[in-house]
């Protein structure tokens, strides 16, 4: 039986690691479209990932020269200030601060898209999730048969309503 050294074992667990991150991205790019429960376990799992990958200085150094983060985290702290002196509840203040939590995702998908590799894979994941939902898009339209959820117009989406199918459409 062979015993690694420090330094294999920490190339192994490196390795490893990014396998995840990469898988984790992947299939955050096939469950956007598709799933929000699902993209709502993976996108925690990823920051937890990116939290064990440890080097936090480069990766903070990182995000800080991106303008689009600072400003996104920006924003998400001027709302949670807001949240502070607003004369609702707790409560409701803690949805209206919910509804953002998605400027979050940005410096997370930074972190987690880090290498043209797993971007042009999350992009493939996405476009294929897309594909599936304009080819049964067109499987409603044009055999008139129902499945998928129904909207209260009487026409059917697929995975999400139809805003969000939509747009991410578009």
């Amino acid at each position: 039986q062979e015993t690694l050294s420090v330094g294999e074992a920490m190339i192994t667990y490196a390795s490893r690691v990014d396998l995840l991150r990469r898988s984790l991205a992947i299939l955050i790019g096939l469950s956007i479209p598709i799933s929000t429960v699902l993209t709502n376990i993976l996108c925690p799992l990823a920051l937890l990932l990116i939290l064990a990958e440890g080097q936090y200085q480069l990766r903070f150094q990182r995000l800080r020269q991106l303008t689009i983060v600072v400003v996104a985290l920006l924003l998400f702290g001027i709302i949670l200030v807001g949240m502070i002196n607003t004369p609702v509840s707790l409560i409701t203040a803690g949805r209206m601060v919910d509804k953002y939590r998605e400027l979050l995702y940005i410096p997370l998908f930074i972190l987690l898209f880090r290498d043209n590799t797993t971007r042009r894979w999350g992009l493939f994941a996405f476009l294929g999730a897309m594909g599936i939902t304009l080819f049964l898009s067109y499987l409603i339209a044009m055999t008139g048969w129902h499945f998928g959820k129904s909207t209260e117009e009487g026409s059917f989406v697929i995975f999400k309503n139809y805003i969000t199918q939509g747009l991410l459409m578009s």
